[in-house]
């Protein structure tokens, strides 16, 4: 339990911190209103979170760290939401403590395990005949349409994703999504109770000129979900370098880690040039892999997919958080 006087330290702690960054206590305030009326009716308003990315920036995340404190569950419950066997997967404890740690120090945490093939098959399938939110560029423009089967893609498009809805109906996704080890991970990387944020399933394809997409978050970035977060990305495809690989620079989803003068930018994207000034390309990681293949990752890293030279890469993401704030605007 903390005492009076450890408590007094910590509130002078946190309004030095907010003096530095020029966050007035309103400013907490209102991000902290936000979560309660979220849970309540499931939504915010968007000034919410544009407030959200400016203290974020402002703070290179102190001050989303902070709020996320305000949350954090008991060492005991916490300890006991850790699944090491399930109907999938099966984790030693040598591989649990190896996969917090990686997530803690790099941002990024490969499974020892993988999903079958013959289920990333099914979901393969089942995949084609969905509704998808199509993206399609030609020489000089990029445009969206909708489908409601994959055969009806249109010539140049470059990606699709499939409606949310239609993802939780199949039962090996929603199992796999739901499964108390992936799950338990989560919660125990988060330090709180958690839900399943969202879940996303994507198709990418060559683009004519095979230059990278800001559309496509092919520049680099930084997410912002939530105060705190955490995603899971499942290979349904093989995936080399030709396949459009994830990039990440480890180490950079900590607070402070970030270059102000990125920062100063916003929630914006940058161009490998200028991500170089600051991170040697020696320091990025790509991520390869066969069809199964699953990482966590922490996306307040700095990270991006690279373009699709060769065949199709699709991706089934899931991502948890403590809350859907953030996730829809009034």
């Amino acid at each position: 339990m903390m005492n009076n006087s450890h408590f007094d330290q910590e509130l002078k702690s946190i309004s030095s911190l907010l003096n530095r960054h020029g966050v007035s206590r309103d400013d907490l305030l209102e991000l902290m209103l936000a979560i309660k009326y979220n849970r309540r009716y499931g939504r915010i308003p968007e000034q919410t979170h544009l407030k959200l990315v400016s203290m974020f920036c402002r703070s290179s995340g102190e001050i989303q760290e902070i709020i996320h404190n305000f949350r954090l569950d008991t060492v005991s419950n916490i300890c006991k939401s850790i699944e090491l066997k399930s109907a999938l997967f099966t984790l030693n404890p040598d591989d649990f403590t190896s996969i917090i740690h990686k997530l803690s120090v790099d941002g990024y945490a490969a499974l020892p395990f993988r999903l079958p093939r013959n289920f990333c098959s099914q979901i393969l399938e089942f995949s084609q005949s969905c509704d998808y939110s199509c993206i399609l560029k030609n020489s000089d423009s990029i445009s969206r349409y909708s489908i409601s089967n994959l055969s009806l893609l249109r010539r140049g498009t470059i990606s699709a994703h499939m409606g949310e809805q239609s993802i939780l109906r199949n039962p090996i996704v929603f199992e796999v999504v739901n499964d108390p080890v992936i799950v338990g991970i989560a919660r125990f990387y988060l330090r709180t109770a958690i839900q399943l944020r969202h879940v996303s399933l994507w198709h990418s394809f060559p683009s004519f000129n095979s230059e990278p997409e800001s559309e496509l978050a092919q520049l680099f970035h930084f997410d912002l979900d939530e105060f705190r977060w955490l995603k899971l990305f499942i290979f349904l495809t093989d995936i080399d370098s030709s396949n459009g690989p994830h990039v990440y620079i480890p180490g950079t989803h900590r607070t402070c880690s970030k270059a102000p003068d990125l920062l100063r930018r916003g929630y914006s994207r940058i161009t490998d040039e200028d991500m170089e000034k600051y991170h040697p390309r020696s320091t990025w990681h790509e991520i390869l892999g066969q069809a199964g293949t699953m990482v966590f990752a922490d996306t307040r890293c700095w990270h991006k997919g690279m373009p699709v030279i060769n065949g199709v890469r699709t991706m089934l993401q899931p991502e948890y958080a403590p809350s859907s704030f953030s996730k829809q605007f009034l």
